[in-house]
């Protein structure tokens, strides 16, 4: 029970933001596992939620994603797109790096 009182006071009394949210790492996960730990997240956010407006856990519960910290609205770090069959090389490397040949005739 310790623990959840913890929880629910770190986050600031005032309008908290994503920030304040990732700040609180170490009272959300003790141990620094986050393993499939997401309902930390969202207890640490509920343990908060009746001082706070609706709109304020709603964009709360945004700062996470599968229990690592996220920015809602930053952008991905990268993209990756699947070449179409049409757009994939001719010739095709052999596990140890060297191009395969084909017989022509």
């Amino acid at each position: 029970m310790a623990l959840l009182l913890t929880a629910s006071l770190s986050l600031p009394e005032h309008n908290p933001n994503i920030r304040d949210l990732h700040r609180d790492y170490s009272v959300v996960f003790p141990t620094g596992n986050r393993n499939a730990a997401s309902h930390l997240w969202v207890r640490h956010i509920l343990e908060a939620a009746p001082r706070l407006p609706a709109e304020k856990v709603t964009e709360l519960l945004g700062g996470f994603c599968a229990g690592t910290p996220r920015y809602p609205h930053a952008p991905t770090r990268t993209t990756l797109t699947r070449p179409t069959r049409a757009a994939a090389p001719q010739s095709r490397a052999r596990p140890c790096g060297r191009p395969t040949t084909t017989a022509t005739g």
